[in-house]
């Protein structure tokens, strides 16, 4: 993938949002809130390269092992889903698991309440399937010490707006869960390996679907057609003023993740011009909403 970009100071400075550029995200100037941008990632290669490419908070899943560099925070991307078995496999991890994380990203509330019981006291976020609707689900979240949320993917950026999501992070780009089924897609069609990996199936128009197998906890997160793409439009997001802009990585490439956080990092920290590297692209619900 290659970049179509204004470069010579870039000339489109988002003076409006009242950010500057800093090595390690957007920082706060004449009292506004600082903004990083962070990434998730399902490999060592893309964890690798989002940390050469200067990111600086990281969201990953247990099998992906890292060595700490300075600067770097690392949060455990607990399971989708968290049945029996799969907490009876963290409860021998726990103890690693607070010791070796910054950090935890819930995606369900059994997670939650499996880390109150072991009165875990490192910070907890939230993603954005425990959807923040209104102002109450945030005080909400608060209350219960869940330090910061995930905006919904299922609000535009008005209904954003109106909610406020200056203390929650943002999700920028990445191919977006549609579907999370117990159902497996491998067991299905042939007969479960019990490996996991990335299958693919396709709808009547030909479109790909990525389908990640998590097989150790037994079930399948399929991924949209095409990837979200937001960084074109980093001067509406910064209107936003999120605390955070998260770039989720799935089945990238090193050198497209590289090429990603590279194009968003000149959009949100360098205010360039940055045009959508892929023919197919979506912008989620940031302009349209739920009809």
């Amino acid at each position: 993938m290659q970049y179509r970009r204004e470069e010579a100071g870039c000339g489109m400075k988002t003076a409006t949002a009242g950010f500057d550029s800093d090595a390690d995200g957007v920082t706060e100037t004449a009292g506004k809130k600082e903004c990083c941008i962070s990434a998730s990632v399902q490999n060592k290669a893309q964890l690798d390269t989002a940390v050469n490419s200067k990111i600086r908070y990281i969201y990953l899943e247990e099998d992906v092992e890292f060595e700490r560099e300075d600067g770097v925070q690392y949060f455990l991307a607990m399971p989708y889903i968290f049945r029996e078995n799969t907490i009876k496999r963290y409860e021998k991890m726990y103890t690693e698991i607070e010791k070796k994380y910054d950090g935890i990203l819930i995606r369900n509330w059994e997670s939650y309440a499996w880390l109150k019981r072991h009165e875990y006291q490192k910070e907890i976020r939230s993603d954005y399937n425990l959807y923040i609707f209104n102002r109450k689900t945030k005080e909400e979240l608060r209350r219960l010490g869940i330090v910061r949320g995930t905006a919904s993917v299922e609000l535009n950026d008005r209904e954003l707006a109106r909610i406020g999501i200056e203390e929650q992070v943002f999700i920028a780009y990445g191919y977006q869960p549609v579907m999370i089924s117990a159902g497996c897609i491998q067991k299905t069609s042939a007969s479960c390996d019990g490996k996991g990996g990335v299958l693919s199936i396709s709808d009547r128009y030909q479109k790909k679907f990525a389908v990640r197998r998590y097989c150790r906890d037994c079930y399948n997160v399929m991924y949209n057609s095409a990837p979200l793409f937001l960084a074109d439009k980093a001067e509406e997001v910064h209107a936003l003023a999120p605390a955070e802009l998260r770039l989720d990585f799935t089945t990238e490439s090193s050198g497209q993740v590289k090429e990603i956080c590279h194009a968003y990092t000149l959009a949100f920290e360098k205010g360039c011009k940055t045009e959508p590297p892929m023919q197919d692209y979506t912008r989620g619900h940031f302009k349209r909403g739920v009809k």
